[in-house]
């Protein structure tokens, strides 16, 4: 697939849950790396990677098992050649702890956005069911205009420093807090 121009993220090593620990994202509290000591972050972020490299995949970028990591985990991707992370909330690439990431704050259907900015999608098509296929194939057919390449978005968009996804996470937990009370109310 990289042959022809895919991107292609290592997505952890098992996605077996060692801890309930959120890690630095904090969307879940659920983690395959969180907690865990260097040496085995490196065991499996090695591992994870040489299964690539035996079928001809080569990876810059990683996306993390239920959004879940922390410091050491960033220490080791820099360290295995990883330069980019995909997760946190934002509407814009940004530079935090040397790793430019690009946020990915929607899960399993693209939804059309009344507001400039990157949204990423991530899709486990591993569980998927013949109704998901067919949201998928809707969601190609409607939004392919705007769909784009993980590279073309990092060589294209801006990319701002600092960590912007805790104030938009605040944001949004005020605001759902608030829909919440309103519909008590009720």
């Amino acid at each position: 697939w990289q042959a022809k121009g895919y991107d292609i993220a290592l997505h952890g090593y098992s996605h077996v849950y060692t801890n309930k620990k959120p890690g630095i994202v904090g969307i879940t509290r659920q983690s395959e790396f969180v907690g865990l000591d260097e040496g085995k972050q490196v065991e499996k972020i090695g591992g994870g990677l040489k299964i690539f490299g035996e079928n001809g995949i080569k990876t810059g970028i990683w996306i993390a098992p239920s959004h879940s990591f922390d410091y050491t985990t960033i220490k080791v991707l820099k360290a295995h050649g990883i330069s980019y992370i995909s997760d946190g909330f934002g509407q814009s690439l940004f530079k935090f702890k040397g790793m430019t990431w690009v946020p990915c704050q929607i899960w399993s259907r693209v939804l059309p956005m009344n507001r400039a900015g990157v949204y990423t999608v991530c899709y486990h098509h591993s569980t998927w069911t013949e109704n998901d296929l067919k949201n998928f194939e809707y969601d190609i057919m409607h939004f392919h205009k705007q769909i784009t390449s993980f590279t073309n978005v990092v060589e294209t968009y801006p990319i701002v420093e600092g960590r912007p996804w805790r104030h938009i996470y605040e944001v949004y937990k005020r605001k759902l807090k608030n829909i919440v009370k309103t519909i008590m109310l009720r």
